[in-house]
């Protein structure tokens, strides 16, 4: 397959995956966040407001979490002055699920309803050029149904969905999951107590190189 794929979505959204995936069923595919790459077709990975809390604690595990784990604390030392409390910590391990999941509600506060973090499809739509044919996948078809996402991308590639690829794909998902989970547990456990009125919102996020830090004034 001669088509060359960018993945366009935010970074929390499992879009490396998708790259991954198109690449084992044959095709060339690069994630890419900010489309800066050339492609002949576009996959965006797209997510509603309520997901928003997946996409973060995502983001979290992934750029976070993962290079502190391999001995590089850049990210967690230049992401701690967006967290909502303010103290020396030396690790991330030191922020408790439930302080997390504070943290998720504090800035679902502050993200604008109709574009949250650039994850809706009139957001993303504007990194791709004319006439580049586009996909949509939407984030809850990959945690709900992740098999009729790969054989949406197998018939984007033309080639057949094998066992080999479908494990590979849904194992990335399960390792996620795993570590994700106590975070999700707690937010949800907070969302239960404490009511986020999407109404309410007067400022959006934008996003950096890292990602869900930085609060102006919503136009």
């Amino acid at each position: 397959m001669s088509t060359d794929f960018a993945v366009i979505s935010i970074s929390g959204t499992n879009g490396q995956e998708v790259a991954d995936a198109l690449v084992d069923l044959g095709a060339w595919a690069t994630y890419s966040p900010m489309a800066n790459i050339w492609f002949s077709r576009a996959i965006i990975i797209t997510y509603p407001w309520e997901l928003y809390g997946y996409v973060m604690t995502n983001h979290w595990v992934r750029n976070v979490l993962k290079p502190f784990d391999e001995g590089d604390p850049h990210n967690f030392q230049s992401w701690l002055p967006c967290f909502y409390k303010k103290s020396e910590y030396k690790s991330p391990y030191e922020i408790s699920h439930e302080d997390w999941a504070h943290n998720v509600l504090n800035a679902y506060r502050h993200i604008g309803t109709g574009d949250p973090l650039n994850g809706v499809r009139s957001s993303l739509i504007k990194l791709v050029p004319e006439k580049i044919p586009v996909t949509e996948i939407k984030l809850q078809n990959i945690l709900s149904d992740p098999k009729q996402v790969l054989e949406i991308l197998a018939k984007l590639v033309n080639e057949p969905l094998t066992n080999q690829v479908e494990d590979k794909f849904m194992g990335s998902l399960e390792t996620m999951h795993n570590i994700m989970d106590p975070y999700l547990k707690a937010l949800k456990k907070l969302k239960e107590t404490i009511e986020v009125d999407p109404t309410e919102k007067l400022l959006y996020h934008y996003v950096n190189d890292l990602g869900y830090c930085g609060i102006h004034p919503k136009e």
